[in-house]
């Protein structure tokens, strides 16, 4: 999570979707990316249920599809996750070093999610320092929604490189292509097929909570952030 640098290698970014699998291949040339190939393909219904990949294998012909019909050699995959397995939240810790923040990340993190740690993955990125306390941005998700999505990936025979949360590699995206100044206020909207996310920032920091809607515009779920 929150990783923007993949080296030199050709990446492909996978979005698997709820009614479609898209896929996009990017190869950096100096400071630029150019867009190498784009596929897309329908899932089968009720193939994803509530963010959950029910037919592995279907989702895994599918990809395999589109990387055959577009002729993407490169194997390596960005993927995300979204859902109610994911908590994203700003929190705000006691003064430390970054090796100590490393070593205790886990520790104060689990205040704040409400699954067992040990059924988690965690990630987190320093956003500033005060004189008495670190502003932290913290991602966790359900350890089996991630090996679900990687397994799809992996029977596809491609290798899953980057698990990203949705709405930051969106946040990813905007700040390549349009650099926005500290204080600009911009809300990214991912629309599919049957939920929406909103992210909120202030320049470059996700400042306010992620909000995810229902096709039915029916709240899904809400986790408040602390600026």
């Amino acid at each position: 999570m929150f990783k923007k640098s993949t080296g030199k290698k050709n990446l492909v970014g996978l979005d698997i979707g709820s009614s479609s699998v898209k896929a996009v291949e990017l190869h950096r040339k100096g400071n630029s990316l150019q867009l190498v190939n784009l596929g897309f393909e329908n899932l089968q219904a009720d193939t994803i249920v509530d963010g959950q990949i029910m037919e592995l294998n279907n989702v895994a012909n599918v990809i395999t599809s589109i990387f055959n019909e577009h002729q993407i050699k490169t194997s390596r995959v960005a993927a995300g996750v979204s859902g109610h397995s994911v908590i994203v939240k700003n929190i705000v810790l006691p003064q430390m070093s970054e090796d100590e923040l490393q070593e205790s990340f886990s520790w104060h993190a689990e205040e704040h999610i409400p699954f067992d740690i040990a059924d988690v993955n965690l990630d987190y990125e320093l956003t500033s320092r005060s004189e008495d306390a670190l502003h932290v941005l913290m991602a966790a998700c359900k350890s089996d929604k991630i090996a679900n999505v990687k397994q799809a990936i992996q029977l596809a025979g491609k290798h899953p490189v980057i698990i990203d949360v949705d709405a930051f590699a969106l946040q990813n995206c905007y700040e390549v292509n349009y650099h926005p100044r500290p204080g600009e206020i911009v809300a990214l909207l991912n629309i599919g097929a049957a939920t929406m996310n909103i992210n909120i920032l202030n320049g470059i920091r996700s400042s306010r909570a992620m909000l995810q809607l229902a096709a039915a515009n029916t709240p899904v779920c809400f986790s408040e952030n602390s600026d």
